[in-house]
């Protein structure tokens, strides 16, 4: 379950092809697919998203998505 405060990954699904995933930080969790996010741009600046989706092993849908971090090992 996400909590506010933990590290995701946030991924764009529209248009990323290649693009890797961006740090991202929960602010919000609306459920346990749901949360709202302040993401990290590589030039140190921030946006924010509202409601993004949890990846899931498939997904062919557009918009944004986050995941858990992958284990450092």
């Amino acid at each position: 379950m996400p909590s506010i405060g933990r590290i995701v990954h946030f991924h764009q699904t529209d248009d990323s092809e290649g693009k890797d995933p961006q740090a991202a930080i929960v602010t919000k969790v609306h459920n346990k697919n749901s949360v709202d996010l302040t993401v990290f741009e590589k030039d140190g600046t921030t946006s924010g998203h509202t409601s993004v989706l949890k990846c899931v092993e498939v997904d062919s849908d557009h918009g944004y998505r986050w995941k858990w971090l992958p284990p450092p090992f």
